[in-house]
This record gives structure tokens, C-alpha cells and sequence, in this order.
């Protein structure tokens, strides 16, 4: 079974006010998002569910403090195309005094491997909390 794919994002530490995800056109409801700070799921909030969508701009308001500077953005695609996500970062630091737009992100997202059984597909224990392996990003 595939793993999601573990983004690891460094950002400037302090307060993130808000992230914005762009969905790209074809998506088609085929790929997944989440993301993670210092091992809390922060979009969504449950743990077992996922940002699905297709031509979508999606702001999230979350003004979460964290200190290590460090985003994980947990993805999947169940396509047979690679799929991007765009994400922006809105974040206070205490040198700026308000809130200043970094990045985006690009996440690029490849197909899953097949499965033994020949079919693409994941199951829920896929989309838990553990960070297991991941790309880093700096923006």
C-alpha cells in the first residue's frame, strides 16, 4: 500500500493567521489535502477526514501560534496524472506586527502505486498523523 505524501514546509516562525489552498482544474475530487503543525492536524480539525476539490480556492482562518516554524502537508492522489496544490501562508511574526503573505507552495502530487490486489486505493490507517517519510520545502 502507498503512503500519503509527506510535504514538510519551513516557514517564518510565529503566528499563522490564515492558509489559502488553490485546487487546480482537474483535480476532479481525485487528490486530497491536509495539513499539520508540531503533530496537530489544524485542516481539517479530524483527524480522518480530508480536503477534497476541484477548481477551489479554499482560505482557512486559524491563528495558530507555533514556534519550530514547520508546516507538514500530507497529500494523495488517486489518479493516474501527477496533481498540484497551491498553498499560501499568511503569518504575524513579532518583528512585523501583522500579518505578510509567504509563498506559495507547490505541491506536486503523483499517482499512487498500485496495490497488490492491482487497484489504487487507500484506506483510513493512510491518512493518520504519523509524519513517517517527507520532502522539505523552504519558502
Amino acid at each position: 500500500m502507498a503512503a500519503p505524501r509527506r510535504t514538510l514546509v519551513t516557514l517564518t516562525k510565529g503566528t499563522l493567521h490564515r492558509v489559502t489552498l488553490l485546487i487546480p482544474p482537474g483535480h476532479s475530487g481525485l487528490t486530497t489535502f491536509a495539513m499539520e503543525i508540531e503533530g496537530t492536524r489544524v485542516i481539517p480539525f479530524a483527524v480522518s477526514e480530508t480536503i477534497v476539490g476541484d477548481d477551489e480556492v479554499i482560505p482557512f482562518d486559524l491563528d495558530y501560534d507555533f514556534g519550530m516554524g514547520r508546516v507538514l502537508l500530507v497529500t494523495t492522489n488517486a489518479d493516474t496524472y501527477d496533481h498540484t496544490f497551491f498553498v499560501r501562508y499568511e503569518i504575524e511574526t513579532a518583528r512585523s506586527g501583522q500579518a505578510v503573505p509567504q509563498g506559495p507552495s507547490l505541491v506536486i502530487v503523483p499517482p499512487l502505486e498500485p496495490v497488490e490486489d492491482g487497484g489504487d486505493h487507500l484506506d483510513d490507517e493512510d491518512l493518520g498523523p504519523d509524519v513517517g517519510e517527507f520532502e522539505e520545502e523552504a519558502v
